[in-house]
């Protein structure tokens, strides 16, 4: 209960170290993330980010995202989980490089 009472009143740490980070590159890097999620990707300029779903051709959610972008990729962060899933089903070979 101490470590929650810090982040209540003052400031805590937290290791995300082992959650999925995936840098996603490519002329169609927008483009891809703004079909593929709930949010206004191609809006997005340098330094921005958004939290976003990532959903199936139903609308049904597949997993969730914080997505900053960079000057020449965005950086996507992920649960561990749902990075293998994102590179082995959303990522086809003529898409954007990771």
């Amino acid at each position: 209960m101490k470590g929650y009472e810090a982040l209540r009143t003052s400031a805590a740490w937290l290791d995300l170290s082992a959650r999925g980070k995936i840098k996603l590159t490519g002329e169609d890097r927008a483009r891809l993330l703004h079909a593929m999620t709930t949010n206004h990707i191609q809006q997005l300029t340098p330094g921005m980010g958004c939290y976003a779903f990532f959903l199936n051709d139903k609308g049904r959610i597949l997993s969730d995202a914080n997505i900053l972008c960079r000057p020449d990729h965005f950086l996507l962060d992920l649960e561990p989980e749902a990075r293998e899933r994102f590179i082995s089903t959303w990522i086809t070979s003529s898409s954007p490089t990771m």
